[in-house]
């Protein structure tokens, strides 16, 4: 598969496919409240509404069998992808170093490809943007060091620059590997998978 390079990273691609086996899933719903309660004085007071909310989380877990080697389980969160036993599928994941991340589940089946996870959250394990914090700790280091240098609004003025030019570079780095996600997926899918 085709490399993905980046700001003198490269991410390279791996793959390993087999025929699906114990497919099963399940949802997780998590409930949190907060607030209720009030008071009263002289006769007049207020209550405060109770705030419910619930998050369902969808985990997938199957074992892939390739020809000729051992079972590999995956476990997938928030992914709710058709799959069945019998099913041939590859599994591709993208690495830098040792940093390695799933990108794509390709069922040879159905002929079609699903994309794991968030690009954006990929470009940023990889290394290939900044992490969030970092981005911010940078610009107010900026800042501060300038304001101190030579005063507060040039220092505002020259964070706010460093931090636009940080948002630009991730929005750039994350459609250009969202594209070449979609090549991989594409490709994948067409080479086909055959399990001996």
């Amino acid at each position: 598969m085709k490399p993905f390079d980046y700001n003198g990273r490269r991410v390279d691609f791996r793959s390993v496919t087999g025929q699906v086996t114990g497919s099963h899933k399940h949802a997780e719903t998590y409930v949190s409240g907060s607030g209720g309660g009030g008071s009263t004085y002289n006769g007049h007071g207020h209550t405060t509404p109770v705030q419910i909310s619930s998050t369902v989380v969808v985990k997938q877990e199957f074992f892939l069998k390739p020809a000729g080697g051992n079972e590999i389980p995956f476990k997938l969160h928030n992914e709710d992808i058709p799959l069945k036993d019998g099913q041939n599928v590859t599994m591709v994941s993208g690495h830098v170093g040792d940093k390695g991340e799933w990108t794509h589940l390709v069922n040879h089946n159905a002929a079609l490809y699903w994309k794991l996870g968030h690009t954006g959250a990929h470009a940023t394990v990889w290394g290939l943007v900044r992490k969030p914090a970092w981005v911010l700790l940078i610009g107010i280091a900026i800042w501060i060091a300038i304001a101190y240098l030579l005063n507060g609004a040039i220092g505002f003025l020259a964070a706010v620059a460093y931090w636009v030019f940080e948002w630009m570079n991730k929005r750039k780095a994350t459609k250009e590997l969202e594209t070449h996600l979609d090549e991989i997926g594409r490709e994948t899918l067409t080479s086909g998978a055959t399990i001996s």
